[in-house]
Parts: C-alpha cells; structure tokens; sequence
C-alpha cells in the first residue's frame, strides 16, 4: 500500500467491499482479485451483527441470517473459523445435525477494537498487491476526492490492474469518478456521509433552485418515501442517490419494497454511522406505517417514538406488528411478543440497550428537526442495520439502485482472455 493505514481503517473498508458488492450476484471480478478481502468483510459484518449476543445455540437460525448478510450457508462455516482465529467466537461441535455445530459462543469486542482486529487478521492472510491497492484507493478517495492521474502514478499499479481495481469499486458504487475542469476525479459516494462538503457539484446537472428545493424537502421530512417525489425532483433525487447526496433505506413487505430518503449526516467518524443506520432504520418503519400500512395508519409518528422511548413498548397492542416492525425484530432492536388477552393480537417490545436507545433518540430528532445531534452518536455500536431479510441500509441500496454492473471495455477484454486460457491449460 501507498501508504501505512491503521488496521481499524481497513477493517472497516473491507467490511465495505463486502457490503457494497453483495447483492451483485455472477461477478467474477470480486471472487478473482479480492477474495481475501471478501472473506474477512464477511466475517466483519457478521459480528458486528452479533454484537450484544453471548451464544447462538440455533445454527439453522444463524444460517438463514447469515443469509440475509450475504453469507451463505456453505460460506458460513469459513466466516466463523476466521472470528474464531481472532478470538472473536468459540465453536462448540456437535459431530452431527446442521454444519455440525451445536453452539456458537461470543466474545465480539466494542466495534472501534473488532475492526482493529479484523483489518490484523486481513494482514496476516497476506492480501495481494491488488487487494492492498482496492483498501488504499478506497479509503483515499473516501477521505477526499482524488485526481485519477495521480493515484496511478502514486500506487505503481499497471494500468490493466488499476482498471480493475476501479471496475470493482464503481460495481457496488464505493468509488465513482467524475470530470473537474478536464481532469478526472475519483470519489466516493461514502465520503458525502464523512465528509459532505468536498462532494460533488450536482448543480452541473439541475439547477441550483431544484437541488435546494429537493434537499430541503427531505430534510424537513426525513424518511420521505421516494413515491412522494413527482417528475424531475424524483430525477434528481435517483441521481442524488447515486451519488451519495442523499441516503436511501428500503423496506419491502408483501414482495413491494418501498425506498425512503434521508440527507446526509456530516462529520462524523466512520464507526458512528452504525448508529446512523439504526436511527434511519426505526424511523423508515415508522414511515412505513404511516405512508403503506395493511391495517391502519400511523397519524402521529412523534408520539409513537415518545411512547416507545418512555414505555420500551407501545401502548396497545395490534394485528399488524410483526409485518410492520418484525424488520426491527431481525435487527435485535425489539422484540414482539403475542397478547395473551387478545388472540391474533401483538405487542412490541424494544430492547433497552445503549445503542439502541442512543439511535431512537436520533430517531426522534431526525423527526423532529431533520437532524441528528453529534453528542448522541458516540459510538460503542453494536449490529450495523443494513442487514435483514427485508431492509437494506444506504451502502447496499445503493448499489443495488444505482446502475447495473458494466466492465471497462479493457477490463472485460481481459478477463475474456484469462478464461480462455483456461481451455489451454495455461495462466499468466
């Protein structure tokens, strides 16, 4: 690498591979140059998943989310023996039934001291020059927008290998370029969540009066639905999504997903958007309720979270709660249980943890104001909610509603190539 990053810096970037390139499926270029990379993200979203649990002893359960994380079941195994090489589990077999093991035991650190580790573990699996280069590149241009024509001379790469390395970043949307007075700019749509002022001039393509409009719209009501939008503010708003001027969360239920607009949240240190996440996943439900309920609408959504901050509950119970707040339940952000004294009936129940009372409050004043106070994003941060049967967080909605995945024309020429060698048994 170019330069020496702290292995919390890359624990987290490769957490964000594996992230942004999940939900593209058949992309040989993930499983071809950065399989380390991959590996070791996997195993990072998992346990920040799991953070707050002392044991799973359902592995079928642990399967089926994993398989939510983009770890399938025949992956999951590898995962877990990588967080038990940094001490992070304990496996208990059972020498029979699922996978053969019978319980897994966890001692997942605070999230700032996992990342640590994991970003040691990359290390020592001796990544390749063009996996050191992807973690390098990403967190550059994640921290400013970087002159293309510089970081190829800086990294040394060939130009065949740094094509790639940008054909998997723009893939799942974590590097994107754009052109500057003739040069051209590699950027990161993650950098208008760390640093939105050195984004982007999206009034190149609108006019500054819409851009204003737009985003102050969506300020002032965080969570819109993106269906609200009519005409060319709905066009600026999938623009400004792509690149990462706004942050979008989506939720489907009954096979319709529904997607929900935030504005960005600047200043803050890349662990703390875990918090983030969790605030705009409570309050997307809640705009769920209010906007696409099966049973009856949510009329005062600020009395809603009051009452759930105050009372860890909701006041009544309802028939309607495990589709409207069971993408919650997956989260381990609350829990529903049925009323005894009204059958077909359920209550929810949030579960009182630091963490998640610190992003209900966040909640509360992304509603409220459209802000989200720094003082309340602290971080001893457990699961990273862009995870979950039925919810994406910003990174892997993005990729998935950005654009379809193209390769360079140099880049697909080349990998046609490689697999033809196949054929004759011979390899560079």
């Amino acid at each position: 690498m170019s330069k020496k990053l702290r292995k919390s810096s890359i624990g987290i970037r490769i957490q964000e591979f594996h992230e942004g390139l999940k939900d593209i499926v058949n992309y040989p270029l993930k499983e071809m140059y950065i399989p380390t990379t991959i590996q070791v993200g996997k195993a990072a979203t998992l346990a920040t998943h799991l953070k707050g649990r002392d044991y799973v002893d359902d592995y079928r359960a642990l399967i089926g989310l994993a398989s939510q994380l983009g770890i399938s079941g025949l992956e999951l195994r590898q995962v877990l023996r990588e967080l038990e090489e940094i001490d992070f589990v304990r496996i208990v077999e059972s020498g029979s039934g699922i996978g053969g093991i019978r319980r897994v035991e966890l001692k997942i650190p605070e999230l700032r001291d996992g990342y640590e580790e994991l970003g040691e573990r990359w290390l020592q699996l001796h990544p390749s020059e063009i996996e050191q280069a992807s973690v390098a590149i990403l967190d550059e241009v994640a921290s400013f927008p970087q002159g293309e024509g510089n970081l190829r001379s800086t990294l040394g790469l060939s130009d065949k290998d740094f094509d790639i390395i940008i054909d998997i970043g723009t893939s799942g949307l974590l590097i994107d370029r754009y052109n500057n007075d003739g040069e051209d700019l590699l950027y990161s749509p993650l950098t208008v969540e760390e640093k939105p002022d050195t984004l982007l001039d999206l009034a190149q393509q609108f006019p500054e009066d819409l851009i204003v409009t737009t985003l102050k719209t969506v300020q002032g009501y965080q969570g819109i639905p993106i269906d609200n939008l009519t005409g060319v503010n709905k066009h600026f708003a999938a623009q400004a999504m792509r690149l990462g001027a706004l942050c979008p969360v989506q939720i489907a239920s009954s096979a319709t997903a529904r997607t929900f607009l935030f504005t960005p949240r600047g200043g803050l240190k890349i662990e703390e958007r875990v918090i983030l996440e969790k605030a705009r996943a409570i309050l997307a439900c809640v705009r769920y309720g209010e906007h696409y309920p099966e049973v009856r609408k949510i009329r005062y959504p600020h009395l809603i979270l009051e009452t759930l901050r105050d009372n860890k509950r909701f006041r009544y119970s309802r028939p309607d709660f495990p589709e409207q707040y069971g993408l919650l339940v997956i989260q381990q952000i609350g829990r529903i249980e049925p009323d005894t004294r009204r059958p077909g009936f359920y209550n929810f129940y949030l579960i009182d943890t630091p963490e998640n009372m610190r992003a209900l409050n966040i909640a509360i004043d992304l509603l409220e104001i459209g802000l989200s106070p720094t003082s309340k994003l602290e971080v001893d941060a457990t699961a990273l909610l862009n995870i979950g049967g039925s919810f994406l967080g910003t990174l892997p909605t993005r990729a998935k509603l950005g654009r379809e995945v193209t390769l360079s024309r140099e880049t697909a020429r080349n990998y046609i190539l490689k697999i033809a060698k196949l054929t004759r048994g011979v390899d560079e």
